[in-house]
């Protein structure tokens, strides 16, 4: 009776209520990172003046206010790549499919507003052939794979065509790497997998800067807790015990978990491979996942980031990427294409070959 009822429970619902509240706690937390370093830590580190940093002069009134704003830089400037990435991660889009059919223009196969997009693609050198060949494809929109695609999404149900032969709306086009999200009701290209709490799918959109949120998060957790530790028997400390205990509890927690969590999302995108693809790859009846991701490690960080500069990598930016999503299916057509004319070609010289013959014949006939 209870699995009965669990079944029809439509647990995207559920995940859609909680995902707001977990942005909203998620900002409160760091407010209250905001509040606690300013009236509690902060203080602390300047009267008891605990050297942190080898500045000259340990005695001197100038040193330690140029370390307390060292300090205050450092957990500013954590803070700001957090919150930046973070809202980042939630507000854009992962890469949905009704975004690469809202820009078709009908009786035109290009999409001038992504032509205009296409200007200011980085043009970083490439040395892997593989990602030269997708490249190849950025200006082309998903008009070139309706006609030659067979593989189309029975769930997403958004285009207003009707089909002829059955009267109901055509099915869109599902192109390699795209999945579809049960919660947010939609295929998304390169698909992560959806976070509640950053209440949006991750994909080749906006994986970088979840990336990102997640590695300056166990690094501010360590910065913190360092402090903490050094301001823990202050008698100003013991005057914030409910926010200091539950700042304790989160900052362990965290750490822990996002440290773990790291690795394996990092290692992901050095492979140049979502986390679903690869799950994928582990079912040996399951072909779709296996062989995407480039050799080259820089490669596929080109493809998430945008740049192979490592210094660049780390900082806020609205840069542009590579890859629109598209080109690794417009590869797999034109590679088919290509092999079709040739097996055309092969055919059609043998057909040749055999009327000659066959006219060779007739002629040594008496």
């Amino acid at each position: 009776m209870i699995l009965s009822l669990l079944k029809d429970v439509d647990i995207s619902q559920g995940v859609n209520v909680i995902g707001p509240i977990f942005v909203l706690s998620v900002y409160g937390l760091l407010g209250l990172n905001v509040y606690m370093f300013c009236n509690c830590y902060l203080p602390i580190l300047y009267n008891n003046k605990i050297s942190y940093l080898p500045l000259s002069g340990p005695d001197s009134h100038i040193a330690w206010i140029t370390q307390s704003m060292i300090l205050t830089f450092i957990f500013f400037a954590l803070l700001f790549n957090i919150l930046f990435n973070y809202t980042m991660a939630w507000l854009i889009s992962p890469g949905k499919l009704q975004e690469y059919y809202k820009g078709r223009i009908k009786g035109s196969k290009e999409n001038p507003n992504l032509e205009c997009k296409k200007k200011n693609r980085p043009t970083n050198a490439i040395a892997n052939k593989a990602l030269k060949a997708c490249m190849r494809h950025t200006k082309k929109t998903i008009d070139k794979i309706d006609g030659d695609w067979e593989i189309r999404c029975a769930k997403c149900t958004f285009l207003d065509d009707m089909d002829e032969e059955t009267g109901m709306n055509k099915l869109p086009v599902k192109p390699l790497r795209f999945h579809h999200c049960s919660i947010c009701r939609g295929c998304v290209i390169n698909m992560d997998h959806h976070c509640p709490w950053v209440n949006n799918c991750l994909g080749l959109k906006n994986l970088r800067y979840f990336l990102l949120f997640i590695f300056y998060l166990p690094i501010s957790n360590l910065f913190v807790g360092m402090i903490i530790w050094h301001c823990r028997g202050d008698p100003h400390y013991r005057n914030y015990p409910m926010c200091s205990q539950i700042m304790i509890g989160i900052h362990i927690g965290v750490f822990l978990a996002m440290s773990f969590f790291n690795l394996w999302q990092w290692y992901l995108c050095l492979k140049g491979i979502p986390q679903i693809e690869y799950l994928q790859s582990l079912d040996m009846e399951i072909n779709e996942g296996k062989g995407f991701g480039f050799p080259g490690i820089c490669d596929n960080i080109y493809v998430t980031f945008g740049t192979k500069n490592i210094f660049k990598i780390f900082l806020p930016s609205f840069r542009p990427l590579p890859l629109e999503g598209l080109e690794w299916t417009l590869e797999v057509v034109t590679t088919k294409k290509k092999a079709m004319e040739v097996h055309e070609r092969v055919i059609d010289m043998s057909e040749e070959r055999d009327d000659i013959q066959n006219i060779e014949i007739d002629l040594t006939q008496p």
